[in-house]
């Protein structure tokens, strides 16, 4: 078939008739002097291995030995400092439980002796050692105390409470006009039970002066006190700082919110006594190594040549017809001469009887058979004919090539009757992406509008149905797979278009090939408590929010992180460009909401009960709230507790003042002490006292704040552009860092995770607690700790509030626009406005700080709208303080209508 090439060289005939061979090629020769060069990888190889195994040993003996060695020297440091402390701890408790099981304490609590209670704190003063100040309550009557030494404070009273509950609080450390006090709080009993409580306050520094100075040559240690999530607070250090870059041992310590953590010193770290061992042994092994390498490639050079000399001996003696005897010290050479003696005595054989045949063409043919089948040549050439092709598989179709011919099985399935539709094998990429044959995912099928910053939401039926729904659906589970997800949780709100859009979100999701667990209809933070819980970290909420009934979306966590900006315009990408994952998922459902309620309740414990009325704005908390404050111990009464997608009492929307009247109304005729509503979805509140006044969320964000700040001094709390900035002026007189962020759930859920902040709030109402929770927005929690709050008060909660700066301000002003022009009305302004004598903030559209006000417009997210708000110290710098911002807004955009 034309498959071998023919060779023109050919043998000497003088050699075919037996005589001597010519001598052996120099190139063959030549060989062995390149020996060198294949063995030098093997060499440097080998060098490089004893390298390796020397640095090795280097770090098992020396860097390993260090880091041993670092922690048990660091272990036992840390460890005697922690002993230091639950010594000292250990004598506080003592004394403190038999100072409170006195007969004489309890029978003054019991015959409510004020005097004799009076005596029994001077007579303690004078025993228990560092004490500060002694405080007996009668169980529930604790109650905040401005001018006692050191303030009685939230914090205080939390521990109070917990104690009157029997559940012995750790000690805590809470700073008080700039000084430390260690405070004990433990349950004082008569007969076993609970009859009040006594709360005790040491000077931090005379505690830990009894802890030994550690050597500024040992390294450096912190004593630091944790609640939960927050950020560790320093409150001991000892040693030479310099050594905090370095590694760390932490212990924890006899309290319970204490750590001990250690870094070792240089002189700890040090190797360099080793150091000299191993570089010799790495240098001896070296050598070693090189000049074995070389022998060995000697060694072997010299045996090739020998073994090549007796071989071409050998074959002189074939071709002569000589007797000869080889023997070989390589059995390569060996295997090798006893081929070529067989490939011989075939010649041979071959060569005689073609003689036999025709004498007088034997010798020209068969010397070119030898020539051809066995000349010393290392390879043959091949060539392939045209006709061959095919044999290799490049026919260049399949008409043609009969082996790629197969035949179809009546018999075999048709994708088309298993209802699934093509799957393009060409263009789908290495995760499996769907063909989007047949099904039309343009830009214009699905509006760009509705990818917002920080969610997805539109209207029904105009630019949001139930098959963008499934698109989205498709694209948010190719990118949870993406990022490693394979499950994820599905909730809706109580929205008449909230099932149908569930149901084809959850299509797509099963397509793309996640496990969907569906909760059902519940608020927005129990997906999110969800997706902390039940080992999906990641959800979709099916919710229009606090929009009209007509609007609807969602909000989507991927891997625990809230879906912003590039990453919902990713998912608008996936859809465009068809980069949507296939598999096959799975569907379950779960019901969460009892888990949800329990951790609530297990975390809040009210000091007294508290009549409450909640408007539940026919959302979705109308199933969940009412039962959590009962189970706190509220008595409740509920507005619009049914669950009612058309929202026939009143928009579900806290942050405008109309919504709250009915509340405010009812609050007032029942005598209650409290009134909140509700947003649609759960994750915003609003608040309402007695007297028929709006707490505006960034106003209760500073009475959470100042609860929080008592016990974790120097933390961080987050507000939003549209807050008071008071909060900066109340955190920072109390030691904290205020921090303003951008508008936007998702925004300040990052936010939150950036910074650590124990708590975080919006204008809008949405409040983010880490302390003691998960760090998202959370409604029904946020109202939990409310209430935990005000029920320790021994005022009403008129005056908790009055506490605070009163200033005049507005609500948030919405000023419609169309969707297209609103970011440009504020970016022009941005670029045009002049404002004299003000502080301009771009962080989220345009806050303008003047000395006695300020001013806000920035664009809606979720809405066609401009959204401004103005605070200030008085009506008439009110006044002012709008003026300025109609006159820029007006001169950016003429045509636009201002309702102020």
């Amino acid at each position: 078939m034309g498959l071998l090439k023919k060779k023109s060289n050919k043998m000497d005939e003088a050699q075919v008739q037996g005589q001597p061979s010519a001598p052996i090629n120099p190139a063959l020769k030549a060989q062995k002097f390149s020996l060198f060069t294949k063995f030098t990888p093997s060499i440097f190889g080998s060098t490089i291995a004893v390298i390796a195994c020397a640095g090795a040993l280097y770090y098992l003996l020396a860097i390993q030995a260090a880091q041993q060695n670092n922690e048990i020297v660091g272990k036992s440091i840390a460890k005697s400092y922690s002993e230091y402390i639950s010594q000292q701890l250990f004598v506080l408790n003592a004394s403190l439980e038999t100072f409170s099981q006195q007969p004489k304490l309890t029978e003054a609590i019991a015959a409510k002796n004020t005097k004799e209670l009076s005596s029994i704190v001077r007579d303690a003063k004078k025993i228990l050692p560092f004490v500060t100040n002694i405080h007996i309550y009668p169980k529930g009557k604790a109650k905040k105390d401005a001018t006692s030494t050191p303030p009685v404070s939230y914090a205080q009273l939390d521990m109070i409470r917990r104690a009157e509950k029997n559940k012995s609080p750790s000690p805590e450390v809470h700073t008080q006009n700039k000084v430390r006090y260690l405070n004990y709080a433990t349950p004082i009993k008569q007969d076993d039970k609970i009859i009040g409580s006594l709360l005790v306050n040491f000077r931090l520094q005379d505690i830990l002066s009894v802890i030994p100075e550690l050597d500024s040559d040992a390294g450096y240690i912190e004593i630091a006190q944790q609640f939960d999530t927050s950020k560790p607070q320093v409150i001991h250090k000892s040693g030479n700082v310099k050594f905090k870059n370095g590694p760390s041992i932490s212990i924890p310590s006899g309290n319970g919110y204490w750590i001990a953590i250690y870094y070792p010193s240089n002189i700890i770290n040090s190797t360099d006594s080793l150091t000299p061992i191993i570089a010799s042994i790495v240098g001896v092994s070296a050598v070693i190594s090189l000049a074995l390498s070389l022998i060995s490639l000697l060694l072997v050079s010299k045996a090739l040549e020998s073994n090549a000399t007796r071989l071409t001996s050998a074959f002189n003696a074939m071709t002569s017809h000589e007797k000869h005897n080889a023997t070989f010290t390589l059995s390569i050479f060996t295997s090798l001469h006893q081929t070529i003696e067989r490939l011989f005595r075939d010649y041979d054989s071959h060569m005689r009887h073609s003689a036999l045949k025709n004498k007088d063409t034997s010798t020209h043919n068969n010397k070119n058979d030898f020539d051809t089948d066995y000349q010393d040549s290392d390879v043959l050439d091949i060539d392939i004919s045209e006709d061959d092709t095919n044999l290799m598989g490049g026919a260049e179709s399949d008409d043609d090539n009969p082996l790629a011919v197969i035949d179809e099985d009546p018999d075999m399935m048709d994708l088309d009757d298993l209802g699934l539709d093509e799957v393009d094998l060409a263009e789908s990429a290495p995760e499996e992406t769907m063909s989007t044959d047949g099904m039309d995912i343009s830009s214009e099928s699905v509006p760009a509008e509705i990818f917002r910053a920080y969610d997805i939401r539109g209207i029904i039926n105009q630019n949001l149905n139930e098959n963008i729904a499934n698109m989205i659906g498709m694209a948010v589970g190719s990118e949870a797979q993406s990022q490693g997800q394979t499950s994820i949780i599905v909730a809706r709100d109580g929205r008449l278009s909230s099932p149908e859009l569930a149901q084809a979100l959850t299509q797509g999701l099963i397509t793309s090939g996640m496990k969907v667990i569906d909760i059902g209809l519940v608020p927005t933070p129990v997906l999110y408590f969800a997706t902390h819980t039940l080992g999906s970290q990641s959800g979709v909420m099916v919710t229009g929010s606090h929009n009209p009934a007509n609007y609807n979306g969602f909000k989507i966590v991927i891997a625990n992180q809230a879906l912003a900006n590039e990453q919902i315009q990713a998912l608008k990408q996936r859809i465009d460009n068809g980069q949507l994952s296939q598999g096959a998922g799975s569907y379950e459902q779960a019901d969460i909401s009892a888990d949800y309620l329990d951790r609530i309740t297990n975390d809040v414990v009210l000091a007294k009960p508290m009549k409450i009325v909640i408007d539940c704005g026919n959302g979705a908390t109308g199933n969940l709230a009412p039962n959590l404050l009962d189970t706190l111990g509220c008595t409740v009464l509920t507005l619009n507790r049914e669950i009612d997608g058309n929202f026939p009492n009143h928009h579900p929307d806290p942050s405008k003042p109309e919504n709250l009247q009915q509340l405010i109304d009812t609050v007032q005729k029942e005598g209650a002490e409290l009134g909140i509503a509700y947003d649609g979805d759960g994750d915003r509140l609003g608040v309402v006292t007695p007297d028929g006044k709006i707490i505006w969320p960034d106003k209760l964000l500073m009475l959470y704040a100042k609860d929080l700040l008592s016990r974790n001094p120097g933390a961080d709390i987050l507000y939003d552009v549209k807050c008071t900035r008071d909060i900066a002026e109340l955190v920072s007189n109390m030691g904290g860092r205020a921090i303003m962020c951008e508008t936007g759930h998702s925004l300040v859920k990052a936010k939150m995770r950036e910074t650590g902040a124990v708590v975080g709030g919006e204008f809008s109402g949405h409040i983010f607690f880490n302390d003691r929770w998960y760090g998202f927005d959370d409604a029904l929690y946020s109202t939990a700790r409310l209430l935990e709050i005000l029920s320790m008060e021994p005022i009403d909660v008129v005056e908790v509030f009055a506490e605070f700066p009163e200033k005049v301000s507005t609500p948030e002003i919405h000023i419609p626009v169309s969707e297209s022009e609103k970011f440009d009305i504020v970016h022009r302004i941005q670029e045009q406005a002049q404002f004299p004598n003000g502080n301009m903030i771009t962080l989220d559209g345009i806050r303008v700080d003047f000395s006695d006000s300020w001013g806000l417009l920035r664009a809606s997210n979720t809405t066609p709208n401009l959204v401004a708000r103005f605070e200030a110290d008085d009506e008439d710098a009110l006044a002012n303080v709008q003026s300025i911002f109609r006159e820029q807004i007006l001169q950016a955009q003429p045509s636009i209508s201002l309702p102020f």
